[in-house]
C-alpha cells in the first residue's frame, strides 16, 4: 500500500480531520506521524517470524492500515500521559489527559486487530514455505 493511500485510509478510520479537530485546527497525526508509524509496523512485520524482508507495498492492507494506527495510538499515549496540562481555548478548558482512557481503549483494540492480521499473514507464509520445499 502506498504511503498516500495509507495517510487517507488512517484519517478515515480515527476521524482525523482539520475540519474535525476544532481544538487543534488541524489534522492530530501529520503524515510524516503515520510513515514513523508505517516504518515501525514493517519492522515488527518483518522482524517477527518468519524473518522477511518486505516492504511497505508488500504488506497486506489490513496489516499496514491496523499497524499504522496501533502505533500512532500508542504514540498519542506517551504524549498524553506526559504531558497532562490544561488548554484554554477561550470557549473550553480542555484537559489533554481527559482522553487518555480513550486513547488506551482505541490502542488496545486496534493492536488486537493489528497481531491478528499480522499472525494470521505470517501463519500463510509458514505454510507456503513448507509447501514449496
Amino acid at each position: 500500500m502506498d504511503i498516500r493511500k495509507l495517510k487517507d485510509r488512517v484519517a478515515w478510520l480515527l476521524r482525523d480531520d482539520k475540519k474535525l479537530n476544532r481544538l487543534l485546527g488541524k489534522e492530530e497525526f501529520s503524515e510524516s506521524d503515520i510513515i514513523m508509524a508505517a516504518e515501525l509496523t514493517l519492522d515488527d512485520v518483518n522482524e517477527s517470524m518468519p524473518v522477511q524482508q518486505l516492504t511497505l507495498s508488500e504488506l497486506p492492507t489490513m496489516v499496514a492500515l491496523y499497524g499504522a494506527v496501533y502505533f500512532l495510538l500508542t504514540n498519542a499515549i506517551a504524549g498524553k500521559t506526559r504531558d497532562a496540562i490544561t488548554v484554554n481555548t477561550g470557549e473550553v478548558a480542555y484537559r489533554r489527559e481527559e482522553n487518555l482512557q480513550a486513547y488506551m481503549q482505541l490502542a488496545e483494540m486496534y493492536g488486537q486487530k493489528y497481531h491478528t492480521y499480522r499472525d494470521i499473514y505470517k501463519n500463510q507464509i509458514n505454510i507456503a514455505s513448507s509447501f514449496s520445499v
